[in-house]
């Protein structure tokens, strides 16, 4: 489970039109070297899961792993929404911070 205040800084950064999202956009935004951070909901299809998770692997981008779509959904003020970019390399270290996984960016 992520904290609250990363729900809180995910708004932020989606405030400041840093957050892309959905299957499509991050796989665009990965590919072109724009994304910092990748966060897949834990009830992401399996095969999401495994595309994205493989896609940052070899591009070098972290991944957390958690929150139901739902929650990162609201906190970005869109739809249900399963996948996440972060396309600001101080805005990944913060959420990175805030998830507890300081030190992967």
């Amino acid at each position: 489970m992520l904290p609250r205040s990363f729900y809180s800084l995910l708004g932020f950064c989606q405030a400041a039109g840093k957050v892309c999202s959905g299957y499509n956009t991050c796989e665009v935004n990965m590919n072109k070297g724009n994304a910092y951070l990748v966060v897949i909901a834990d009830d992401a299809a399996p095969n999401t899961k495994e595309f994205f998770e493989g896609l940052a692997l070899r591009k070098k981008v972290p991944v957390i792993r958690g929150g139901a779509s739902e929650l990162l959904a609201r906190a970005i003020g869109k739809p249900k929404r399963v996948v996440l970019c972060i396309l600001d390399q101080q805005f990944a270290a913060s959420l990175l911070n805030a998830a507890g996984e300081a030190g992967k960016c």
